[in-house]
């Protein structure tokens, strides 16, 4: 898109929205099949143009050069797919116990975090439906005798199926709760609500707390809840601007703005640090990780002194935007974003290096772009 806009003489962000979907227009059916749940690329768009100074480039390009360096920024509007999955469904199981008075719950599912917070995810999810606390919830993933269904967690999908499955058994558990309680103080369960590890009347005043509930119910309280596999479209608008020193190929990220739109967001701050690792991710992607190896297939790249990675020093601090439609697919109304970031970051730096030196000429080198192929770029240009 960019490339087109550069031969038409459009601007970047305008192409992007005159071909953009309509947000009155979702769900959309695409050509090849699938359905996109909810977006609103237009305002993406604008909320990343006006907090990335998109207007304001050519001040930033001129001071650059003044520097004897090239400036250039790179847009990406992208959705992709989350939350899908081989199974037909995801299960979880919460089991409701009491330990030193208190009650506690176990939730079990088929998903393993690998640094996504599931156990916090979780615990706020179903401490929302049960009024636990939700230092006493605990989660196991994947326990040895585990026979629950499920797609495991891959493709951004674990709040979505299996946080779904645990509202869904939140759900369940509130219901029996509220049952119990109903029975006990002659009250009907529409009449109570649970709070602060207590069932209560519509008047505050307690019918019995939730450690009493589990006696009551012969020491334990076991259900499992479900969620079939539906599949979300997470949507973002990033804007990259980059800086290159013409001397050396260096490529600086200076600036960096994500509007993501991942639906409802569970736990706001462990998605802005995802987004933030994933952007880095994409920024490695195109400006140094690349694999390298000999006539032989030996890899050159063996260790990270071979395989560059980003530093902190080498991101700019990241200006993260939050405008969620909800998905209509899962009741938490949330979309997969583990991989929001790496897809934005890919194409909007990549764009970014591209705009800079196409102010010369020059032409994007395969990526990785690392300074000797930016600096080779920048000298076929020059002569």
């Amino acid at each position: 898109m960019d490339e087109a806009a550069a031969a038409t003489g459009a601007d970047p962000l305008d192409l992007r929205a005159r071909n953009a979907i309509p947000a009155a227009a979702f769900p959309w059916r695409t050509a090849f099949g699938a359905t996109y749940d909810s977006a609103d690329y237009a305002a993406l768009i604008a909320a990343a143009r006006t907090e990335s100074g998109w207007d304001d480039i050519a001040a930033r390009r001129e001071a650059a050069a003044s520097r004897g360096a090239l400036y250039g920024r790179g847009a990406a509007l992208f959705t992709e797919v989350a939350g899908g999955g081989a199974a037909a469904q995801d299960e979880a199981k919460v089991t409701l116990s009491t330990v030193g008075g208190r009650a506690v719950a176990r939730i079990e599912t088929v998903t393993g975090g690998s640094g996504q917070s599931q156990a916090e995810t979780y615990a706020f999810i179903l401490a929302r439906e049960t009024g636990l606390d939700p230092a006493d919830i605990e989660l196991v993933a994947s326990p040895s005798d585990c026979r629950l269904t499920g797609a495991g967690s891959i493709g951004s999908r674990s709040t979505v199926s299996a946080g779904s499955a645990v509202a869904d058994a939140g759900g369940r558990l509130r219901e029996r709760l509220l049952a119990l309680a109903g029975l006990r103080a002659n009250e009907a369960p529409e009449d109570l609500a649970i709070a602060s590890g207590a069932i209560l009347r519509r008047d505050g005043s307690p019918v019995m707390t939730l450690a009493e509930a589990v006696a009551a119910s012969g020491g334990e309280i076991a259900v499992t809840g479900v969620k079939p596999v539906a599949a979300t479209f997470p949507s973002g608008c990033h804007i990259a601007e980059v800086e290159i020193d013409r001397e050396t190929g260096l490529v600086r990220l200076t600036r960096y703005v994500a509007a993501d739109d991942s639906g409802v967001l569970v736990n706001p701050v462990v998605a802005e640090g995802q987004i933030h690792g994933g952007i880095v991710q994409g920024v490695g992607g195109v400006l140094g990780e690349g694999m390298r190896y000999d006539s032989a297939g030996q890899p050159l790249t063996g260790s990270f002194m071979d395989y560059t990675m980003p530093r902190a020093a080498d991101v700019p601090g990241f200006i993260t935007l939050d405008l969620p439609t909800p998905s209509p697919n899962n009741p938490l109304g949330a979309k997969g974003l583990g991989e929001a970031g790496t897809t934005g970051a890919l194409p909007a730096v990549a764009n970014a290096v591209a705009d800079a030196l196409r102010q010369i000429g020059a032409a994007l080198p395969p990526l990785p772009c690392t300074p000797l192929r930016v600096w080779e770029a920048i000298r076929a240009a020059e002569f």
